[in-house]
């Protein structure tokens, strides 16, 4: 399912974007995945990663699980510069002037730019991986591929996540994008929205996050899709925002 959220995420950027090229880092996938991919992608094939991931407690644990150190190949892209986008959120159909405009208002800086992390509670500054303009450089791979073999066991002060702890400690001088130029939208925030439609969430918002058991294919995970996602409006409302974005995603897969 994540190579089918890859295409969707693709053919979002190929329509707000089509000039810009765009580029898939792949690792240990079939043929038939890369099939899905070439569709709307050019593929790269990253560096192997190690499959750890660091618990709520700071301790780096081995678990089948998201790599703390996947996002390494997108500092050997043969880029100067690379907007990088996880697969689960995707490019509202109007965001096409807003990506120009992230170029060119962060694009010549050296540092990462990326969305802040907003969590109550946080010690420290932490940007979000979800979304992320960065440079890649020998030395930046370096730096970001060490921390997350250097960070050790029971270490406190964190930014929570799964790459961003490694992220976090190897661009420490990152750039904030601010919510003026990049929002992004989530199934809580579209809850909240309750007469909303994918047009209105679009004249709102830039991006829309599919995330855990929001996926668009929640219904054949382990976890199943989340409760309410449809129905936690009040109850003289339709609750429209999800499930318009859901419709959208399915339609873009099946073009």
């Amino acid at each position: 399912p994540f190579a089918c959220g890859a295409a969707v995420l693709g053919r979002a950027l190929r329509d707000a974007d089509p000039a810009r090229p765009r580029a898939c880092v792949v690792w240990n996938v079939s043929e038939a995945t890369r099939s899905i991919l070439r569709s709307t992608w050019s593929l790269f094939d990253g560096p192997p990663v190690a499959k750890v991931r660091y618990s709520k407690s700071g301790a780096l644990k081995v678990k089948d699980g998201v790599p703390a150190n996947r996002k390494a190949g997108l500092w050997l892209l043969p880029y100067d510069r690379v907007l990088f986008f996880d697969v689960d959120d995707v490019p509202l159909p109007a965001s096409g002037p807003r990506l120009d405009a992230l170029w060119k208002t962060y694009g010549d800086s050296e540092r990462l730019a990326a969305v802040p992390f907003e969590r109550k509670g946080l010690a420290q500054r932490c940007f979000n991986s979800g979304l992320m303009l960065l440079r890649p450089g020998a030395r930046a791979y370096a730096a970001y591929t060490d921390e997350a073999l250097r960070l050790g066991r029971h270490q406190r002060g964190l930014c929570p996540g799964h790459d961003q702890p490694a992220l976090n400690r190897a661009f420490s001088d990152w750039r904030a994008i601010t919510s003026k130029d990049w929002s992004t939208a989530t199934p809580g925030r579209a809850k909240r929205r309750c007469s909303s439609t994918l047009a209105d969430l679009s004249r709102e918002f830039d991006a829309y996050h599919f995330f855990e058991e929001s996926v668009p294919w929640c219904a054949d995970t382990a976890a199943g899709c989340a409760p309410g996602l449809h129905d936690a409006c009040p109850r003289t409302t339709v609750c429209t925002a999800h499930a318009a974005a859901a419709r959208a995603w399915w339609d873009a897969l099946e073009r």
